[in-house]
């Protein structure tokens, strides 16, 4: 069983899994989607990469974030998609280095805050986006931390016009030891390796 830790360094130090691998949407709502990826900062101990985006040949950079995980959905679904990004930084009112979750918009020239990195009510190591039966927006599926019990779960968030409203929390099995330092360690690609192991419960 590897340690968070390792599974990490393993994942930074190759410049591949899920973290690196470019995502593609249509930003603009112009019908020509947009390839969207990390261009991180080789040999850092910590996140630093800019936001790198194509579209028609035509390659944009961002200035740098802490960013350590981007993927690309329509999570307010209004037809175009946004940019979301896992931060390891503080923020206005928490001057902890902590995971926060960043919804960023295209402007064709510069990235546009929608949310701005609130802490969830559980830390959490890794997302996903996942395209709702519902409706036709993407939900942020966290794998996050229940520290009491020192247990994982899987908890799906929906877009509620000014951010993010809980719908589903599920106990999960994780290949990988609980975290000692919750609050500095990124898993990128581990949620995809856990597995649900009870039935959903109301939020």
């Amino acid at each position: 069983m590897l340690g968070l830790s390792t599974l990490l360094a393993a994942t930074m130090a190759v410049g591949s899994g899920s973290a690196s691998l470019p995502s593609h949407g249509d930003l603009e709502g112009d019908g020509v989607a947009e390839t969207v990826e990390l261009d991180p900062v080789p040999g850092q101990s910590a996140p630093r990469a800019r936001v790198a985006i194509t579209k028609r040949g035509v390659r944009t950079r961002t200035p740098w974030y802490p960013a350590w995980k981007l993927l690309v959905g329509d999570v307010d679904r209004d037809g175009k998609a946004e940019i979301v990004l896992a931060l390891a930084r503080t923020d206005r009112r928490d001057k902890r280095v902590r995971n926060r979750l960043y919804v960023y918009s295209w402007a064709g020239e510069g990235l546009v805050d929608r949310f701005r990195g609130s802490s969830f009510p559980r830390p959490f190591i890794d997302f996903a986006l996942e395209r709702s039966a519902r409706d036709a927006g993407a939900r942020v599926v966290l794998l996050a931390l229940d520290l009491p019990t020192r247990s994982f779960r899987r908890e799906v968030y929906r877009w509620m016009h000014f951010g993010f409203a809980r719908e589903e929390s599920v106990p999960l099995s994780c290949p990988h030891v609980f975290p000692d330092d919750p609050d500095r360690t990124m898993a990128p690609g581990l949620l995809e390796q856990c597995r649900i192991n009870s039935t959903p419960e109301t939020p």
